[in-house]
């Protein structure tokens, strides 16, 4: 039994490796399940909790979670990591970072102009940014962005 087990993540693996191959795919490992993130892909639905500054939006391959953060750092052109972000600082920067299945860095998504704006859309509008249609870039920048 233990055999065919690795041989089926093996397969696994190998489609994976094969479909990574594309642009628009990236396989991820959580834990013990493998996951093809498809940009090309947009959501079946979304949610947010903005006292909680999270989010997540459901694909049809599966569901995406993350958090938001109102910052006073403004737009980079890659990725920050944990270490130079602190989630619920004050600011008007709103940035969104992918938790599961896999934890991405923090992406910039927009200058809310005020703060107060920044503390009641950022999470709503970071479940919506990333899995919309016309979002296929964006949701690239956060499947790059992967640790």
């Amino acid at each position: 039994m233990k055999h065919l087990v690795c041989n089926i993540f093996l397969l696994i693996t190998v489609v994976c490796a094969s479909v990574a191959v594309h642009a628009a795919t990236m396989c991820v490992r959580d834990d013990t399940i493998m996951v093809v993130l498809d940009t090309t892909k947009y959501q079946t639905s979304s949610s947010f909790n903005r006292n909680e500054m999270t989010w997540s939006i459901t694909f049809p391959y599966g569901t995406i979670t993350g958090v938001a953060s109102c910052n006073a750092t403004a737009n980079t052109s890659t990725g920050v990591s944990d270490a130079n972000m602190a989630t619920y600082t004050t600011g008007k920067y709103c940035w969104c970072k992918m938790l599961k299945p896999v934890a991405s860095k923090w992406i910039f998504y927009s200058d809310m102009s005020y703060v107060h704006t920044c503390d009641e859309s950022c999470a709503r509008n970071c479940a919506n940014h990333f899995g919309f249609e016309n979002s296929i870039s964006q949701r690239t920048r956060l499947f790059n962005s992967i640790y």
